[in-house]
């Protein structure tokens, strides 16, 4: 596939995706949108894929966390944001890209165990790390949301990057693919037959909430934050 049309196709995947979050919550888009990057960077050289993670990041990032020129009252933060959040999905189609070419089967659950390691490696790294943006927060109003009674964020992600992976291996024309949806299919549906248990618990529970908010934006607001 010649760049340019990989690197539309990666584009395209980031804004598709950023559709599943808020203000849109369209949850089916995240498995369509990370599907695009799986299938660009499948069997792919190291840098090619590298520049078209990031670009699928850039895509994802800067539409979703646009929210924070208005919080700091200056665009360069956003961008410098985005891009470092943009880093993580580069390195994560990378290690998939270099992984595709080396596993003749095994490649979808490859794909969503990366996804999940490097998502959870984001919300730690730096300073503590940065977890927006993580595939679960998109299943909201999704059928896969049941599942994280069972297995939290990490199982949620997870389902959503199989399913992702198994439709990029359809279109690769891979069996893998129709196993990959087969899986997914089976793992949602078993969250909708078997519900949580939604009865009320005993005990107490002590909360504290602190609602930042000063008159000013920008670095300024800082000095007033107290």
């Amino acid at each position: 596939m010649p760049l340019p049309i990989a690197l539309l196709l990666s584009a395209a995947g980031g804004l598709l995706t950023n559709l599943a979050f808020p203000y849109h919550s369209w949850w089916f888009m995240a498995p369509l949108g990370l599907a695009l990057l799986v299938y660009v960077v499948h069997e792919q050289r190291k840098r090619r894929a590298l520049l078209l993670g990031f670009t699928w990041g850039l895509a994802f990032f800067l539409p979703l966390l646009y929210w924070s020129t208005a919080s700091v009252g200056q665009w360069a933060p956003w961008v410098a944001l985005s891009a470092l959040q943009a880093l993580f999905i580069s390195a994560f189609a990378a290690s998939y890209a270099f992984v595709s070419t080396r596993l003749r089967r095994g490649g979808v659950v490859a794909a969503a165990v990366l996804w999940v390691a490097y998502e959870h490696l984001r919300g730690m790294l730096p300073f503590g790390g940065f977890p927006w943006g993580n595939l679960a927060f998109s299943q909201t109003e999704g059928p896969a949301l049941n599942l994280a009674a069972v297995g939290g964020t990490v199982l949620v992600s997870g389902v959503v990057a199989l399913a992702a992976a198994g439709v990029a291996m359809l279109v690769h024309a891979r069996p893998s693919g129709l196993i990959a949806l087969g899986v997914t299919t089976g793992l949602v549906v078993g969250g909708l037959i078997l519900p949580p248990e939604l009865e009320a618990e005993t005990g107490t529970v002590r909360v504290a909430v602190v609602q930042g908010s000063v008159p000013v934006r920008g670095a300024e607001a800082l000095g007033v934050a107290r």
